[in-house]
C-alpha cells in the first residue's frame, strides 16, 4: 500500500500526504471500511497501525512518519517501526504533526489532507501553520486537488 500511495501522491505532485485515524463523524472507533490510517500503513506482513488514534505524514522524500500518544508507543513501534519514524506525542521534544511538516520545510510544500476527517480546529491548525510557511496545503484525499491555500 505504501508504494501505492508514493505513486498517488507523486502524480497529484504532493511532497506529504497527512492521513488521520477518524472518519468523517470524528469517531475515534470506527467500522473496519473507515480504517483509512490502518490501510494506508499496512505493508508487506504488518496490517498497519491498529490503534483508535494516530497521524500518519507520508513523505515522498524521506522517511514517512506516525505520531501516537502514549497510549500507542509500542504498538506503532511493533507494527509499522519498520515503515515509518515513530513519533511518541507527550514525549520531550516530539512535535506536533502540523509542526513537524513546518519544520521540515526548506522549501515551498505541497500537502494533501483529506478535510472532511479532521475537527474544524485541527483542520485551522494544519491551515495556519502551513500558510505561514507558504505551503500549498491540498484537500479532498483521496482525490486529493482541490485547493485550500495558495
Amino acid at each position: 500500500m505504501l508504494q501505492k500511495l508514493r505513486q498517488a501522491m507523486l502524480k497529484q505532485e504532493l511532497d506529504m500526504l497527512i492521513v488521520v485515524s477518524t472518519d468523517e463523524h470524528l469517531n475515534e472507533y470506527l467500522p473496519a471500511q473507515n480504517w483509512r490510517l490502518r490501510a494506508s500503513t499496512s505493508c508487506g506482513s504488518s496490517q498497519g497501525f491498529t490503534g483508535s488514534a494516530g497521524t500518519a505524514v507520508f513523505c515522498v522524500e524521506g522517511r514517512s512518519q506516525l505520531f501516537v500518544d502514549s497510549r500507542y508507543h509500542l504498538q506503532a513501534e511493533q507494527t509499522c517501526g519498520e515503515n515509518f519514524e515513530i513519533q511518541k506525542l507527550g514525549n520531550e521534544g516530539v512535535l506536533d504533526p502540523h509542526k513537524w511538516i513546518a519544520s521540515h520545510a526548506g522549501k515551498a510544500l505541497s500537502v494533501g489532507a483529506d478535510p472532511f476527517v479532521m475537527s474544524p480546529k485541527e483542520w485551522r491548525r494544519y491551515e495556519n501553520t502551513l500558510g505561514k510557511i507558504r505551503s500549498q496545503f491540498e484537500s479532498d484525499y483521496p482525490k486529493f486537488g482541490r485547493q485550500c491555500l495558495a
